[in-house]
C-alpha cells in the first residue's frame, strides 16, 4: 500500500500531497475517535449486563411482580369464591336442607300415619253405614206427624175431650243425633178409661220407637171418665 501511495504521491505537487496528509491524519483521528467510542460503548454495556445491582433490583421488581399477581389470583380463584359461598350460597343451601329435612319428616309422620288413618275411615264408613241402617228402621217425618195426628183424631172419635191449652200440636224436638228428629205431643184430656187404653195401646204397638214421656191418669170413684196427662215422642228421620 506504501508503494502504491508512494508511486501516487510521484504525480501530485507538493500542495496536493499536504493536502493528502492533512486528509489522512483527519481520517486517522476520526478512525481513532470511533475506536475509542465502540470500546467504551462495549465497556458500558458490559458494565451493564453484568451489573450485580441491576440484576438484584430487576430481580426484586420480578418477584414482587410475581407475588402481587399471584396475590390477585389466590383472591379471585379462592378468596372471593369463599366468601360468595360463606355468604349466599351456604346459608341458601342450609335453608334448603333444613326444608329438606322437614318436608322428609312430615313424609315419614304421613307414612306412619296412613294405616291408622285409613283404619279410622274405615271405622267411621261402618258406623255410617250401620247409622243409615238404623236411620232407615225410623219413621219419616212426615209418616210420623201424620201418626200423631192421627191419635189425637181416634181419641176425639172416642169421646175425650182435649183441654183448650193442649190442643195436640205436634212439634219438633232435639234428640241429638244427625238425621232425627223428635216428634213430640203433649195431650190433657178427659176421656173414658177404656176408649183410651184402647187407642192409646193400638198407637204404641204401631209406631216401635215411640217414646212416653209422661202418663198420668187420675180416676174417679164410681166414674169410667178419667183425667189423663199425656206425653209423646217419636223419632223420625229427616
Amino acid at each position: 500500500a506504501t508503494t502504491n501511495m508512494e508511486t501516487a504521491d510521484t504525480g501530485l505537487s507538493a500542495k496536493e500531497q499536504r493536502k493528502l496528509a492533512r486528509e489522512e491524519k483527519k481520517a486517522a483521528a476520526t478512525a481513532k475517535s470511533e475506536e475509542r467510542d465502540i470500546a467504551r460503548r462495549r465497556k458500558r454495556n458490559a458494565k451493564a449486563r453484568f451489573s450485580r445491582a441491576r440484576y438484584l433490583r430487576e430481580a426484586d421488581g420480578n418477584a414482587t411482580s410475581s407475588v402481587a399477581l399471584a396475590g390477585f389470583f389466590l383472591a379471585v380463584t379462592v378468596i372471593v369464591p369463599l366468601i360468595v359461598n360463606t355468604m349466599f350460597l351456604l346459608p341458601a343451601t342450609r335453608s334448603n336442607q333444613e326444608i329438606i329435612e322437614e318436608v322428609r319428616s312430615l313424609k315419614l309422620l304421613i307414612d306412619q300415619a296412613q294405616p291408622i288413618l285409613q283404619a279410622a275411615i274405615g271405622r267411621k264408613n261402618e258406623r255410617e253405614e250401620a247409622l243409615q241402617g238404623q236411620l232407615a228402621g225410623f219413621i219419616a217425618d212426615q209418616d210420623a206427624t201424620g201418626a200423631l195426628r192421627a191419635f189425637v183424631s181416634d181419641l176425639e172419635a172416642r169421646g175425650a175431650t182435649l183441654k183448650p191449652d193442649a190442643s195436640g200440636t205436634v212439634v219438633n224436638t232435639d234428640v241429638g243425633l244427625n238425621g232425627l228428629t223428635g216428634k213430640s205431643l203433649t195431650l190433657e184430656m178427659k176421656v173414658d178409661f177404656l176408649n183410651y187404653l184402647l187407642v192409646r195401646n193400638r198407637f204404641v204397638r204401631s209406631q216401635t220407637h215411640v217414646n212416653v214421656a209422661e202418663e198420668t191418669i187420675v180416676a174417679t170413684p164410681g166414674s169410667p171418665i178419667v183425667d189423663v196427662k199425656l206425653m209423646l215422642m217419636v223419632p223420625a228421620r229427616i
